[in-house]
């Protein structure tokens, strides 16, 4: 069933709230390496990109969640 109007509008909200965005940029040609990568791992290319500065970063997921 699609979401209601007033349904994804709250969405949008909580997610303006709760999250930052960040725009990436890579050579042509590679976003769908790398979405064909995160698709094979069985995750999104979102949580891929996530993974991936976790890591780099040293962080566990509850510390990634956490803000500081």
């Amino acid at each position: 069933m699609p979401q209601s109007k007033a349904h994804m509008e709250a969405t949008n909200r909580y997610n303006a709230k709760a999250y930052d965005n960040l725009r990436i940029v890579v050579p042509r040609g590679r976003k769908a390496e790398i979405d064909a990568y995160a698709k094979k791992r069985g995750i999104s290319t979102n949580a891929l990109v996530n993974l991936l500065l976790r890591q780099e970063l040293g962080m566990d997921e509850e510390a990634w969640k956490r803000k500081e």
